[in-house]
């Protein structure tokens, strides 16, 4: 399923978030920013669905553990939407009479 670029924003703003508080926690020096601001930057745009983009999730948590609650968060949007879709086409085989 493809995402939306407004989706794209929202998980660049939550990596925004996690990113300045691990700074004021003194977990990552104003030296890390550029190369983790790199990765993100240079990444995010590609990632067209929720697979590439919990893809690129997973390798920015492993670089930088921090990041793991956007990871975990996006997989249970992703696992949310696959059940509902799921249930819509249950309830469109039981209205179909099968």
């Amino acid at each position: 399923m493809n995402i939306s670029l407004d989706h794209r924003d929202e998980i660049v703003k939550r990596l925004t978030q996690d990113l300045v508080e691990e700074m004021e926690k003194n977990g990552v020096t104003e030296a890390d920013l550029p190369k983790i601001a790199d990765f993100i930057l240079e990444k995010v745009d590609k990632a067209q669905n929720h697979n590439e983009l919990i893809t690129l999730l997973d390798q920015l948590s492993a670089k930088w553990p921090f990041f793991e609650t956007v990871e975990q968060l996006e997989r249970g949007e992703v696992r949310e939407l696959m059940e509902d879709s799921a249930e819509k086409d249950l309830l469109k085989l039981a209205r179909a009479g099968r």
